[in-house]
């Protein structure tokens, strides 16, 4: 579901709504959130949090209860000091039945680095997933 530069809490739901539907027919939907991305271009750090507060509030909690595995993550960082994308790391947080707990309380990139999954490069980002999802294709013997 595409993203929004203008996203309103409104909005989200509608977002979460539709991927909680898609769901019921797909195993995986990419829900896509652009304002957290628009604010760090603008320099805007309340916006930038503002928006993270929204899709914790209108779209973690409704996509929890469908029971499917939830990958919060970025295709990049965009800090507000630069106003562009960067080369930082970027956290990964995954929840769902049967998904592996660390000790880690924070969502930010240097907490992160401190859980289950390290650092770890983003074209590995997706087979790790389909592995803890039990449909990785097998490889070697």
């Amino acid at each position: 579901l595409r993203g929004d530069p203008k996203e309103t809490p409104e909005m989200l739901r509608e977002k979460a709504a539709a991927t909680a539907k898609a769901l019921e027919t797909y195993d995986f939907v990419f829900l896509h959130v652009k304002a957290t991305d628009n604010a760090g271009h603008d320099g805007d750090f309340e916006g930038k949090k503002k928006a993270i507060e929204n899709v914790d509030r209108e779209i973690i909690p409704a996509l929890a209860k469908t029971g499917a595995c939830l990958v919060i993550t970025g295709d990049h960082s965009t800090p507000c000091s630069l106003k562009r994308h960067s080369g930082d790391e970027v956290p990964v947080l995954l929840h769902g039945p049967g998904m592996r707990r660390d000790r880690v309380k924070k969502f930010d990139e240097m907490s992160c680095m401190e859980g289950g999954l390290g650092h770890i490069d983003g074209k590995d980002v997706m087979p790790i997933i389909l592995d803890l999802l039990g449909k990785a294709e097998k490889c070697g013997s």
